[in-house]
């Protein structure tokens, strides 16, 4: 492959999310569709020209490191012991929430696994993305050594299926799950003074993007070194879950806490991903896989989302936190403030930040661990 090409597609990977975030800010209609799509449909389009070079090495290089890069980044926000001590009925409401979505998930493969290719592994990604987000995805797909194809079906079933959920969300959804809840006032969280680290905005200078890089570097080669020592070669899914035990007992040390902008550099390096994945994927083998997974995903959003709320209701616990700890499990902490602000509940911002983190850090272990428990039946 020529040197030029090779080139063009890293400065491309390397530089389009910063424009991608520039027209983001400034333009209504990108913020509609947002960044992450951008990337995915440029990649997608650009890898299926006629004509257009495809340096495969290089992209499945880049797709590897920067979701790999992005794990103990986007981990670096939570601080362990917030994540913990939180209160008990939000605590409650994301274990319904990751329950449900196992259970789901699991009911899924037994009773439609049969329509699907490799349905072990497709219901553990799903579990993943609906305990912690796309990153969790990302991370379990290449822990699992699945194919880029699957990956960016996967999540844009989960594109559309979550997106129209978060419609409901901020439209009939809390009036429609009002009538489930008893009405009863719920206790308020004390408003801790805001903390932006999970917010994709937040300034950063290239002395702390630098140090998170470094950070997360080290924390890649001590998981591997590991790895290497314990199994003699690179076992991935015990290389991700390392990675993320490390980043996690480093996210509540001083260093770290001084570092801004953590999360908005992995946010950036999951853009990065998304361009890299989206180069990679067969538009024709695309088009195939399409029409027996979203049926699939669809099954398990509904089911993963009635489940969460019926527990939720059985556990007595009120009508907010549960939506709240519901958008942590299945978008994440950038989520979190438009449904709270719907709620007229600002209060429960910083919870869901939190309940979102915890979603980062369970995900990886949930989808790994239920894909392998799937497969042995």
């Amino acid at each position: 492959m020529a040197l030029s090409v090779q080139l063009f597609w890293l400065v491309l990977v390397l530089f389009f999310p910063a424009l991608t975030q520039w027209g983001e800010q400034r333009y209504r209609p990108l913020r509609w569709v947002g960044a992450m799509t951008l990337c995915y449909l440029l990649g997608l389009i650009l890898g299926n020209l006629p004509l257009m070079p495809i340096p495969t090495e290089l992209l499945s290089t880049l797709s590897e490191v920067s979701v790999s890069l992005a794990i103990p980044a986007m981990l670096f926000t939570a601080h362990p012991r917030q994540l913990l001590s939180n209160s008990r009925p939000a605590l409650l409401a994301f274990g319904c929430a990751s329950l449900a979505a196992c259970m789901a998930t699991s009911s899924a493969y037994f009773w439609l696994g049969h329509l699907i290719e490799q349905p072990a592994v497709t219901s553990g990604m799903l579990a993943s993305v609906y305990i912690g987000g796309t990153p969790n995805m990302g991370a379990v797909g290449i822990a699992l050594g699945v194919e880029d194809e699957l990956f960016l079906v996967l999540n844009s079933a989960d594109i559309v299926l979550s997106g129209l959920y978060f419609g409901f969300l901020l439209t009939i959804g809390p009036r429609f799950l009002g009538w489930l809840f008893p009405r009863k006032r719920e206790a308020k969280e004390t408003v801790a003074p805001q903390n932006p680290l999970w917010t994709t905005q937040q300034k950063a200078s290239p002395a702390h993007v630098g140090l998170t890089l470094l950070y997360a570097l080290l924390l890649l080669g001590a998981a591997a070194g590991l790895c290497l020592l314990l199994f003699g070669s690179l076992v991935v899914p015990v290389f991700i879950l390392l990675l993320t035990v490390f980043s996690l007992a480093l996210a509540g040390t001083p260093p770290i806490r001084r570092l801004k902008g953590t999360y908005g550099t992995a946010y950036y390096l999951l853009l990065m991903f998304a361009i890299s994945v989206g180069s990679l994927a067969n538009f024709n083998k695309l088009l195939s896989l399409t029409g027996s997974v979203l049926p699939f995903a669809a099954f398990i959003i509904c089911s993963t989302l009635v489940l969460h709320y019926l527990f939720c209701r059985l556990a007595g616990l009120g009508r907010d936190i549960s939506m709240i700890a519901s958008t942590a499990g299945v978008f994440g902490p950038p989520f979190i403030g438009p449904v709270a602000e719907r709620l007229k509940r600002p209060d429960l911002i910083l919870t869901g930040i939190l309940l979102g983190m915890l979603g980062y850090a369970l995900g990886n272990f949930a989808g790994i661990g239920l894909a392998r428990l799937l497969a042995l039946f």
